[in-house]
């Protein structure tokens, strides 16, 4: 009986992991305690692949193949990345310096949009639009305003607290090297 018991619970451990890796729920970052899920990084990737595979198709006329194709892929990985370890960042200082006012902030700070421009350019409903592009640059410019009014630059302050932050990459062909997300 306890040997049947076990087995069961091996078999259910499996199929929950099997089921929280297919769903991307799994970490691919960890920023300071706070973890970026691989659902994350996908759904912002494939916004920035979207936009720039339009803006290459209505401005250059053109797409990216072969091998330039593979090292542009890289560096938006890359950039994706990166962005979403700062978006940590920020959201955390933000919690810190105006905690529940937070929500009310934002909601002043996002402007209202087209769904079927967010469609177009980025592929994504309204509300993926309004949760990986506008409000991470709503918190962005909320906490530049914050930081202005204690007389702080908002760059220097990113700069120190991205060599002070603890990141860990769970990921291939990336690295922290201590201020930012580089390819290998």
């Amino acid at each position: 009986m306890k040997l049947k018991l076990t087995f069961l619970t091996i078999i259910f451990f499996g199929l929950g992991l099997y089921y929280l890796a297919q769903g991307g729920i799994y970490p691919m970052a960890l920023v300071n305690n706070t973890i970026i899920s691989k659902r994350d990084f996908i759904r912002s990737y494939q916004a920035a692949t979207v936009y720039y595979s339009n803006a290459l198709k209505t401005y250059a006329g053109k797409e990216i193949k072969g091998k330039s194709a593979n090292e542009f892929m890289l560096e938006l990985k890359r950039a994706v990345l990166d962005n979403l370890i700062e978006n940590v960042l920020i959201y955390s200082e933000l919690k810190n310096q105006v905690g529940d006012q937070l929500t009310a902030l934002l909601e002043d700070k996002i402007p209202p949009f087209q769904e079927s421009a967010a469609l177009t350019v980025y592929g994504l409903n309204a509300a993926d639009f309004k949760e990986i592009v506008l409000a991470p640059q709503a918190r962005r410019e909320i906490l530049e305003n914050q930081l202005s009014l204690k007389n702080e630059n908002f760059d220097d302050w990113l700069k120190f607290v991205r060599k002070s932050a603890k990141v860990y990459l769970f990921t291939f062909r990336v690295n922290w090297d201590g201020e930012e997300v580089v390819a290998n």
